[in-house]
């Protein structure tokens, strides 16, 4: 698979399936995601108020919400206003057109009292901060020249890098962070992977934000006198509890698109319409509800997926 990284230091249990996609590319995980770009609502952060399962975070929607607004201002982020609970409305730039499957789904999600709505992803429909509007090319999984499409690598480094404030070490593997005597992060120790060889590069100031399983990994090694268990684990729970967005796919196939003319729907690159969560607030043999993302069309081949040449489908 193309998470088999030669040379990867880390090794399945055995019998175990899991597994971890890593990506220790410029621009991290940013670059291997869909874009799709949805608010957490307040029952997200209320989850025991809300079902009696879980925790309640200590801060609220509106806490958030003005952050949500300003990322979406400057990453720019398509979508429409429809006041539903489970997913909040944001700040949209217009929304491309249904592709003709999504119609399909559309019609029949209106025929049982279903919620599908236009998608909400990080790709822009209008110009914004200098990047053109989506051409809709549908080949959004082989990079973006335009970058049209959001990650931090085309978006953010950029202006950072125009700035001259802002050098970058490639094939850097951050170690452990270091603190001094009072407890305070100081330096962050790194490999550098060309030479094999340790380095250390100090800071104000050190923001960890390698992603869950590996933030924990950092804070797990940096270990000192002050953290004999690591940096921030008074808890003793970093690395533990970790869990995962789970869900299915299904496919099925529309006999109405059979024989359709030749026509370039490719669109965004991805879901142009989705079912947001619905039935979250009602009893049931299983906690909260569903949220459907799908896709499907007569779509070019492309090197993600090995189903593309299947064509009609929806998953």
């Amino acid at each position: 698979m193309f998470w088999d990284i030669e040379g990867e230091p880390y090794t399945r249990a055995p019998g175990s399936d899991f597994a971890w996609l890593r990506a220790r590319i410029l621009g991290g995980r940013t670059n291997a995601w869909a874009r799709i770009s949805l608010r957490m609502s307040e029952w997200d952060f209320k989850p025991r108020s809300t079902d009696g399962m879980g925790d309640d975070w200590p801060i609220s929607y509106e806490d958030l919400a003005p952050y949500y607004e300003k990322a979406e201002a400057y990453i720019g982020v398509y979508g429409s206003k429809d006041n539903i609970a489970s997913t909040p409305d944001g700040l949209f730039q217009p929304p491309p057109k249904p592709r003709c499957y999504e119609l399909l789904i559309k019609k029949a999600c209106d025929k049982l009292g279903i919620l599908c709505v236009p998608g909400r992803r990080a790709v822009i429909t209008q110009p914004t901060h200098g990047r053109p509007p989506c051409h809709y090319c549908g080949q959004c999984e082989r990079g973006c020249i335009t970058a049209s499409h959001f990650n931090s690598a085309l978006v953010l480094i950029p202006p950072a890098m125009a700035t001259n404030r802002l050098e970058i070490i490639p094939r850097a593997m951050a170690r452990e962070i270091m603190v001094d005597g009072a407890g305070k992060a100081r330096a962050v120790s790194y490999v550098d992977k060309t030479t094999g060889q340790e380095k250390k590069v100090r800071a104000r100031a050190v923001v960890v934000a390698a992603s869950a399983c590996e933030s924990a990994r950092l804070l797990l090694n940096s270990r000192s006198e002050k953290f004999p268990n690591g940096l921030a684990n008074s808890s003793g729970v970093v690395g533990r509890y970790l869990t995962d967005t789970l869900g299915s796919g299904m496919t099925g196939y529309f006999p109405q698109m059979e024989k359709l003319p030749p026509h370039d729907d490719e669109g965004a690159g991805g879901m142009h319409m989705f079912i947001p969560w619905w039935k979250w607030n009602q009893k049931r043999d299983f906690l909260r509800g569903y949220h459907i993302e799908f896709g499907g069309g007569r779509q070019m081949p492309y090197l993600a997926s090995v189903n593309a040449s299947k064509g009609l489908g929806v998953n």
